[in-house]
């Protein structure tokens, strides 16, 4: 397991009618997220945490992202 030292949390700035679907679509090779929160609350799993998403650059390596819709 890789170490996290950041938690980042990001906002889609999108509509609220998105779906995780559509979110995904948008990262087309590397998803951003590993969570995705919509407007319910719930939580959608996008990638593992173990795995390195490509949220913020520089600090992928040690960070968990999250966004909500």
């Amino acid at each position: 397991m890789r170490k996290i030292n950041r938690i980042v949390l990001h906002t889609t700035a999108g509509w609220a009618h998105e779906t995780p679907e559509s979110i995904q679509r948008m990262w087309r090779v590397n998803t951003g997220y590993h969570i995705l929160i919509p407007t319910d609350g719930s939580l959608v799993h996008l990638a593992d945490i173990s795995k390195i998403t490509n949220g913020v650059a520089g600090y992928n390596s040690d960070s968990v992202h999250a966004s909500y819709i």
